[in-house]
């Protein structure tokens, strides 16, 4: 009886230490609004956070506390690895505007970085922020 409670927590507490984080908090290090002409600043927000829902990646329903450029707070996870004892890796697009995020994350050393970047017509926006799990 004692090695079976014993093999259950060993088990407990190795899936425990293996788990990927899934809430985020982040600080904005670059929010960029690109012209043909001139570079602008647009940061809104210094942190924010996001929660990695296995086929979304959420942020704040409130507007004011999320980069300018998350127009929606739902981003569609369209390709992840999460296999590796290393890192992982997200990739997708806001649900209804299309634009394209990345976010790696780095197990071992506990921060990541989520980009999300697009152009258009003649101008173009760049997100970049810094990442640990919350």
């Amino acid at each position: 009886m004692k090695k079976l409670l014993l093999l259950l927590l060993l088990s407990f507490f190795s899936v425990q230490s293996l788990a990927v984080p899934n809430i985020f908090s982040c600080e904005v290090k670059q929010d960029l609004s690109i012209h043909e002409d001139s570079i602008n600043d647009v940061k809104r927000v210094d942190t924010f956070i996001f929660t990695d829902e296995i086929d979304n990646i959420v942020f704040s329903n409130n507007y004011d506390k999320r980069p300018a450029l998350i127009l929606h707070k739902k981003f569609k996870i369209i390709e992840s690895r999460r296999d590796s004892d290393e890192y992982f890796n997200l990739s997708g697009e806001a649900v209804t505007t299309k634009i394209p995020f990345s976010f790696v994350y780095y197990l071992e050393e506990d921060y990541g970085f989520l980009s999300i970047a697009y152009s258009r017509a003649n101008n173009a926006r760049v997100m970049i922020a810094r990442c640990v799990a919350f």
